[in-house]
């Protein structure tokens, strides 16, 4: 609304069926998975396999004896020796009786230990002075692990190898493999948008705040805001609460720019910044002028391949792309990335007042793409202990025969450079054969690359707290 001494005229309106809806998470529907219903053919051939299957069983025979109707339809005697359950009952000890262990003596608290004892305010904050150290110290340790050898990961030697990387897969060629982007999404994508063609959206979307938008001629305008819904009744209460003759910046957003994508920056980190910033880390980011914490993973782009390798830390010196979960942001839009305080906790809660940011990294706007591929790299390790020709007995690459067969189909490479394949398991400790493309020798390294499809984690205050 133009407002003159001499005239008050409206300039434009809130019009409900031509503005864009504001809509930030898409609907879920929790049965619009793909599901083919089975047909005819499909239920009489089960039918006909169960009736085959139970066409023996008499339902009007009377009950007889449980280990003869046993041994008749299963085909498996149930046999227990008396020697077997005692030697069980032997090993068997009862350890807790009444919650406490008998052999366990009393504690006894010492006169000294007790009358010299620090306060309790004092010893929670040595606690976390010394849980913060550890914690650095850790980070240290990991980041500087990653650097001397990356991606390498240990074997456990409590839980099967084919149990703890169920989720991992074996790729000959990363950038020409077969990866299905639909496979195995998380709940949380069922909630963003995407986009079938971007580049029309984004041309679609300038061309309606073009026309749309208030005409730039320096005049003043008065602006009368009426709330629709609690977002922005609370947004409106914000703005009452500001001070009098307080400069206020108002934007337009232009279609879309609500909806909630898999957003990708192309960052790079500051020189000055030397701290440690691992990936999944609450960060502040500043797109144009709309400000947002989320927490991204960082990840290294292949060229002309929707897949990228993941990042467990935010290297220097590199560019680097960062995925998160985010309002849609336009490409080429400049960008800057903040931090602060603790930003590898897992919850925090930032005083604007205490804690001044500091610049971590720069950057621009990509095209959202929730279908591309961040996959974490892991390299399990082995090393030889007899080498004859171009054949090699592997040792602490695994630990039991099942796991040796569960990964034989995966090809193996050594860090001089040889390429090889598993023949058979070797024992039952974890020993295996294997035969390479050249002569081994005992120096060298056996790897074996596994990849895992990961996601940015689900951040709802990105796009629900104000900063």
């Amino acid at each position: 609304m133009e407002n003159t001494e001499s005239q008050c005229k409206v300039i434009q309106t809130y019009n409900e069926e031509t503005a864009d809806q504001f809509k930030v998470e898409n609907e879920v529907n929790p049965f619009g998975a793909e599901q083919t219903w089975p047909t005819k053919d499909e239920i009489a051939r089960k039918g006909n396999l169960l009736h085959e299957e139970y066409k023996d069983i008499d339902m009007n025979e009377e009950p007889g004896d449980l280990k003869a109707d046993m041994e008749t339809n299963f085909k498996k005697p149930l046999e227990v020796g008396a020697d077997d359950l005692a030697k069980k009952f032997e090993k068997m000890e009862i350890q807790v009786l009444d919650g406490q262990d008998p052999k366990s003596e009393p504690d006894v608290v010492d006169d000294d230990e007790e009358e010299f004892s620090l306060g309790d305010d004092l010893q929670s904050q040595m606690n976390k002075t010394s849980f913060r150290h550890e914690k650095f110290t850790n980070l240290e340790k990991r980041q500087r692990d990653e650097m001397d050898f990356p991606d390498e990961v240990d074997t456990p030697t409590d839980q099967p190898a084919r149990e703890r990387f169920a989720n991992y897969r074996s790729v000959l060629n990363l950038r020409s493999c077969n990866w299905d982007p639909f496979e195995s999404l998380p709940v949380d994508y069922a909630k963003v948008w995407r986009f079938e063609n971007f580049a029309q959206i984004r041309k679609l979307a300038l061309q309606a705040t073009e026309e749309e938008g208030l005409p730039i001629d320096g005049s003043y305008i008065k602006l009368i805001l009426e709330p629709l819904d609690e977002r922005s009744k609370n947004s409106v209460e914000l703005l009452k609460l500001s001070k009098e003759k307080q400069r206020l910046l108002f934007s337009t957003l232009m279609p879309h720019e609500t909806k909630i994508t898999v957003s990708h920056f192309r960052i790079t980190r500051h020189e000055e910044d030397r701290s440690i910033v691992k990936s999944k880390s609450i960060l502040e980011f500043h797109v144009g002028f709309r400000r947002f914490q989320t927490r991204p993973i960082f990840s290294d782009e292949y060229l002309k391949t929707n897949k990228a390798k993941f990042y467990r830390f935010l290297p220097h010196d590199a560019k680097v792309l960062a995925s998160a979960y985010t309002p849609v942001c336009f490409p080429n839009t400049q960008l800057i990335v903040m931090k602060r305080g603790d930003t590898n906790a897992e919850e925090i809660e930032i005083d604007h007042e205490s804690e001044e940011p500091t610049l971590l990294a720069s950057g621009t706007v990509t095209e959202p793409d929730p279908l591309k591929l961040v996959l974490k790299r892991i390299v399990l390790t082995g090393y030889p202990v007899k080498c004859k020709k171009k054949r090699a007995v592997i040792r602490y690459m695994f630990f039991n025969k099942e796991d040796i067969r569960y990964f034989k189909p995966v090809e193996l490479y050594t860090k001089q450079g040889l390429r090889g394949k598993i023949k058979d398991s070797l024992g039952t400790h974890g020993l295996m054969k294997c035969y390479f493309s050249d002569g081994v020798h005992q120096s060298d390294t056996v790897c074996m690359p596994l990849y895992k499809r990961i996601f940015p984690p689900y951040f709802p205050q990105t796009w629900t707290s104000v900063i």
